[in-house]
């Protein structure tokens, strides 16, 4: 028992009822002599109420004190928990322990943790457990074991708890060493209503973020989430919220991807951590996490998809842009080198996710088992086949959000951005984000192997050729022309890309200001953006005022498989060809879903373009904008030959032979030619007399590059 608090000043006596006992003679009640401007000054309506004169006349009479009270004090209050429907009812749904709480202490060897948060005594029970249940339980066994753990429910913790926050408002320090007592300490908080009073909060978050203790939020973060909630903490709220949507974003990329989960998740009928949270809060959770997972694969096609414009902000490859200029009539072999060194970076990334494996989820497995810099002896759990019977590459989509992904990416090396694959499955990044929306754009990202050597061959066969016609420029000139861009550095190329690839890495590991504390045995990402965060209730620093607008938001797309389930009925789907008979549906990208409320469509409709394509005089293309056409507007797949390519007139809205015949002249690539409404391959080799330099990629018999 606590000692009883008797202040010189205090004005209120306090009383607690000890617990019931039966035929057992009673214990006198505790009495404590506290200040009513305490307990006032939190302005809780609940400790209000024992002020009003009507419950005043009640604890009077109830304590004998109708007819006068001890000298210095004004108030008498009753904290006994009360036998009403209403208590009873609190009682059963936010006192009683939940098991997560009551096994915590079991795991005091194998993690390690602290005495000041576990090695209290309370009152104890032994029940049958399977060991399994238990988070760490590495090895699962179903069988039952005999185990001594905190009883759910102690009407002495219970009082002992209600002592602890009084202590707490009057600026006792406090203790809250088993994690039953600090479970029901925050329950009382809860009830008084003053989780916004930090003398009473700090013993809680104290007890969440010691520094061996913190492991308790990694494991369970739907329990500290819902006491948070509870309490209305926002710094415990915001962090638990980040592991939950990590960890639902996991369960909906796997579902969508059609991976089965692993055999220990089917414990229970639903894997879900949210499944016992009520409408609100799975809502609140389930559209953060479809958010969060289109944020990260969108970061992922920023970095290997099809365009890759970060390259562009690169000196060495903005080299490459400046030659294009000075050197008009090797344009289309400097951009083939362009798009291959986009593919030997883009292959980097490929080797990278498939090399790492699935991410383990918050409840499963030790810290030290699950760091990202040991993952080669980590020891995964055994998954089944996917759902689908039928021959399909392996689904990677879900490994974007894991630690050991973007840790891989952050330790790149010029050694291991070269590293080749032998078992590649994918042949594109549309193939690897198969069903969601971010990835539906980009067949053309290819994903091939390229080696060093074809780089190095291919840069210099350029550099000749340019250094050529630079002397050649150069001798017959009068007036000399200016120093030319210098050549490029594939070293320093891969130098650059490295840097900007392990800054971008770095920041999906390390976020700044997504997450209070540094959850190291953590497998899944964290970077939650303000997109995310603004699903959380007010008093956490999110936009939701409990109307439900927030999820209204028309920035806020609810993904049934990676976007809307079907565009409305003035969408333009960016594209004249019709679609293809097979596709039941369709979907917008995230950045086509964007309000139009402020602006215009945001390239949903492209209202400031046309999609009218005519010829000019001189026979070259305009359209959509004029001098906006380019050839990356029609999908060209370049293989070891030329191959055949027919045209159709109607996908370029285009009616005439002869308009069409003009058409693919302009669009058809140096060494070719149009003949019967198709775009011919010739020989290899360029006919602008530049014999030394091969103008297609070199396939090997293994089908690398």
């Amino acid at each position: 028992m606590l000692p009883l608090l008797h202040l010189d000043d205090g004005d209120t006596l306090a009383f607690i009822d000890p617990e019931p006992r039966g035929r057992v003679q009673q214990q006198p009640a505790a009495i404590h002599r506290i200040r009513s401007q305490t307990l006032l000054a939190t302005e809780s309506t609940y400790l209000r109420k024992l002020f009003s004169t009507r419950k005043q006349s009640f604890f009077r009479r109830q304590r004998g004190f109708s007819n006068h009270l001890p000298k210095g004090i004004t108030y008498v209050i009753d904290l006994t928990p009360q036998d009403t429907e209403e208590e009873e009812t609190f009682i059963l749904t936010e006192v009683v322990c939940p098991m997560q709480i009551r096994t915590w202490r079991l795991l005091a060897g194998p993690l390690d943790l602290p005495s000041e948060c576990v090695g209290g005594e309370d009152e104890n029970e032994t029940v049958l457990l399977s060991m399994s249940d238990l988070p760490s339980a590495i090895d699962s066994d179903s069988s039952k074991t005999s185990v001594e753990i905190p009883v759910e429910y102690s009407a002495k913790r219970h009082r002992e708890c209600i002592e602890m926050v009084i202590r707490a408002l009057e600026g006792f320090d406090v203790t809250l060493d088993t994690a039953s007592r600090m479970w029901t300490y925050s329950a009382i908080v809860q009830l008084y209503q003053i989780g916004n009073t930090s003398l009473v909060t700090d013993p809680i978050l104290a007890w969440f973020y010691h520094a061996k203790n913190i492991a308790f939020l990694d494991y369970y973060p739907q329990v500290a989430y819902r006491l948070a909630c509870g309490i209305k903490q926002p710094s415990l709220c915001k962090d638990a919220f980040v592991l939950l949507v990590g960890d639902e974003a996991l369960l909906y990329m796997m579902r969508t991807a059609n991976v089965k989960f692993p055999v220990s998740w089917s414990l229970s009928s639903n894997p879900s951590l949210i499944a016992d949270f009520n409408d609100d809060e799975v809502q609140r959770i389930e559209y953060a996490s479809k958010s969060f997972a289109e944020k990260v694969m969108g970061d992922f096609v920023s970095l290997a998809g099809e365009e890759m414009r970060w390259l562009t902000h690169t000196a060495e490859f903005a080299k490459l842009t400046r030659l294009q200029q000075e050197h008009p009539e090797q344009k289309w072999a400097i951009e083939s080198l362009m798009t291959t060194l986009k593919r030997f970076v883009r292959y980097s990334f490929y080797v990278a996710l498939c090399d790492t494996k699935d991410p383990c989820r918050s409840p499963r497995k030790f810290p030290a088992a699950r760091d990202w810099r040991s993952w080669d002896e980590f020891e995964r759990d055994s998954f089944e086949s996917p759902i689908s019977d039928e021959l399909e590459p392996s689904a990677v989509i879900h490994r974007l959000l894991s630690r050991r992904f973007w840790g891989y990416l952050m330790s790149a090396t010029p050694q291991s951005i070269a590293r080749l694959y032998d078992n590649q499955e994918h042949n594109s990044i549309a193939e690897v984000g198969e069903g969601f929306a971010a990835f539906r754009e980009e067949y053309n990202a290819m994903i091939t192997q390229v080696r060093r050597v074809v780089l190095d061959r291919r840069i210099r066969q350029l550099e000749q050729v340019i250094t050529t016609q630079e002397i050649t420029s150069a001798s017959s000139a009068t007036i000399p022309s200016e120093e030319g861009v210098g050549f490029f550095n594939l070293n320093a190329f891969i130098s650059e890309a490295l840097d900007y690839i392990r800054d971008f890495a770095g920041g999906v590991l390390y976020p700044r200001g997504s997450c209070d504390v540094d959850l190291r045995s953590t497998e899944i990402v964290s970077n939650l953006s303000d997109d995310q965060f603004r699903l959380l209730p007010l008093w956490a620093g999110g936009n939701d005022d409990g109307t439900g607008g927030v999820f209204a938001d028309p920035n806020m797309p609810f993904l049934q498989c990676g976007g809307f389930s079907a565009p409305g009925p003035s969408i333009h789907t960016r594209s004249v060809v019709p679609t293809s008979s097979r596709d039941s549906y369709s979907e917008v990208s995230p950045e086509d879903s964007r309000s139009t409320i402020q602006n215009a469509s945001h390239r949903a409709t492209e209202s400031h373009k046309t999609d009218v394509i005519s010829l000019n005089s001189d026979d070259t293309i305009s359209g959509r904008a004029r001098g906006a056409w380019s050839q990356e507007d029609v999908p060209f797949r370049p293989s070891s030959r030329y191959e055949t390519t027919s045209v159709k007139h109607n996908s370029f809205g285009i009616t005439s032979e002869t308009e069409c015949t003009a058409v693919m002249s302009s669009l058809a690539l140096p060494g070719s030619r149009v003949s019967d409404g198709k775009v011919r391959g010739l020989d290899s080799k360029d006919d602008g007399g530049d014999e030394d330099f091969e103008m297609i990629d070199e396939t090997s018999a293994d089908g690398t590059t």
